[in-house]
Protein backbone atom coordinates (compact mmCIF):
# COMPACT_ATOMS: atom_id res chain seq x y z
CA UNK A 1 0.00 0.00 0.00
CA UNK A 2 1.46 3.31 -1.08
CA UNK A 3 0.92 6.51 0.84
CA UNK A 4 0.63 9.81 -0.86
CA UNK A 5 1.15 13.11 0.82
CA UNK A 6 -1.04 15.82 -0.60
CA UNK A 7 -0.59 19.47 0.45
CA UNK A 8 -3.60 21.42 1.62
CA UNK A 9 -5.32 23.67 -0.86
CA UNK A 10 -4.66 27.36 -0.36
CA UNK A 11 -8.33 28.00 0.27
CA UNK A 12 -8.23 25.49 3.15
CA UNK A 13 -5.39 27.34 4.92
CA UNK A 14 -6.08 29.97 7.57
CA UNK A 15 -6.38 33.54 6.28
CA UNK A 16 -3.15 34.63 8.05
CA UNK A 17 -1.20 31.94 6.18
CA UNK A 18 -2.87 32.75 2.87
CA UNK A 19 -1.69 36.37 3.12
CA UNK A 20 2.01 35.44 3.26
CA UNK A 21 1.89 33.30 0.11
CA UNK A 22 3.10 35.33 -2.86
CA UNK A 23 2.74 32.60 -5.46
CA UNK A 24 3.35 28.98 -6.31
CA UNK A 25 6.42 27.42 -7.92
CA UNK A 26 6.45 24.11 -9.74
CA UNK A 27 9.19 21.70 -8.67
CA UNK A 28 10.89 19.23 -11.03
CA UNK A 29 8.86 16.36 -9.63
CA UNK A 30 5.60 18.21 -10.32
CA UNK A 31 4.87 19.38 -6.80
CA UNK A 32 3.61 22.89 -6.18
CA UNK A 33 5.72 24.76 -3.64
CA UNK A 34 4.30 27.90 -2.05
CA UNK A 35 6.55 30.97 -2.34
CA UNK A 36 6.18 33.34 0.59
CA UNK A 37 6.84 37.06 0.70
CA UNK A 38 10.27 38.11 1.88
CA UNK A 39 10.10 40.14 5.11
CA UNK A 40 13.44 41.75 4.28
CA UNK A 41 12.28 42.80 0.81
CA UNK A 42 8.96 44.09 2.15
CA UNK A 43 10.79 46.06 4.87
CA UNK A 44 13.15 47.63 2.30
CA UNK A 45 10.27 48.60 0.01
CA UNK A 46 8.27 50.09 2.88
CA UNK A 47 11.26 52.10 4.16
CA UNK A 48 11.91 53.34 0.61
CA UNK A 49 8.25 54.27 0.15
CA UNK A 50 8.14 56.19 3.45
CA UNK A 51 11.59 57.74 2.99
CA UNK A 52 12.94 56.27 6.22
CA UNK A 53 16.68 55.90 6.54
CA UNK A 54 17.61 57.68 3.33
CA UNK A 55 20.58 59.99 3.57
CA UNK A 56 18.83 62.80 1.72
CA UNK A 57 15.87 62.99 4.13
CA UNK A 58 18.19 63.15 7.15
CA UNK A 59 20.38 65.78 5.47
CA UNK A 60 17.37 67.91 4.53
CA UNK A 61 16.13 68.05 8.12
CA UNK A 62 19.58 68.90 9.46
CA UNK A 63 20.20 71.54 6.82
CA UNK A 64 16.88 73.24 7.55
CA UNK A 65 17.96 74.06 11.11
CA UNK A 66 21.66 74.50 10.30
CA UNK A 67 20.82 77.35 7.92
CA UNK A 68 18.79 79.26 10.53
CA UNK A 69 20.24 82.10 12.55
CA UNK A 70 19.86 81.98 16.33
CA UNK A 71 16.96 84.43 16.21
CA UNK A 72 15.18 82.39 13.52
CA UNK A 73 15.70 79.19 15.49
CA UNK A 74 14.29 80.71 18.70
CA UNK A 75 11.36 82.15 16.73
CA UNK A 76 10.70 78.73 15.16
CA UNK A 77 10.78 77.00 18.56
CA UNK A 78 8.46 79.64 20.03
CA UNK A 79 6.00 79.30 17.14
CA UNK A 80 5.96 75.50 17.45
CA UNK A 81 5.47 75.74 21.23
CA UNK A 82 2.53 78.12 20.73
CA UNK A 83 0.96 75.74 18.19
CA UNK A 84 1.23 72.93 20.75
CA UNK A 85 -0.07 75.11 23.58
CA UNK A 86 3.20 74.96 25.51
CA UNK A 87 4.71 77.96 27.26
CA UNK A 88 8.47 78.03 26.65
CA UNK A 89 11.12 80.28 28.22
CA UNK A 90 14.69 80.11 26.96
CA UNK A 91 17.06 81.94 29.29
CA UNK A 92 20.79 81.88 29.98
CA UNK A 93 22.04 83.23 33.31
CA UNK A 94 25.71 83.26 34.30
CA UNK A 95 26.73 83.89 37.91
CA UNK A 96 29.98 83.89 39.85
CA UNK A 97 29.50 80.77 41.97
CA UNK A 98 29.08 77.25 40.68
CA UNK A 99 25.56 77.13 42.16
CA UNK A 100 24.43 80.15 40.23
CA UNK A 101 26.10 79.03 36.98
CA UNK A 102 23.36 77.61 34.82
CA UNK A 103 21.98 77.57 31.33
CA UNK A 104 18.32 76.81 31.68
CA UNK A 105 15.65 75.97 29.20
CA UNK A 106 12.44 75.94 31.21
CA UNK A 107 9.34 74.42 29.68
CA UNK A 108 6.02 74.92 31.45
CA UNK A 109 3.06 72.81 30.39
CA UNK A 110 -0.16 74.14 31.95
CA UNK A 111 -2.70 71.49 32.78
CA UNK A 112 -0.22 68.61 33.13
Amino acid sequence: MERYQRPKLLQDLPEEVQRVVEGLDLAKNGQLIPRTYSKLKANRELRKLLGIGTASSVDNRQNEYDRMTDAELVESLTRQANELGIEINLSYEIGLSSRSLRAAAVVHCPGL
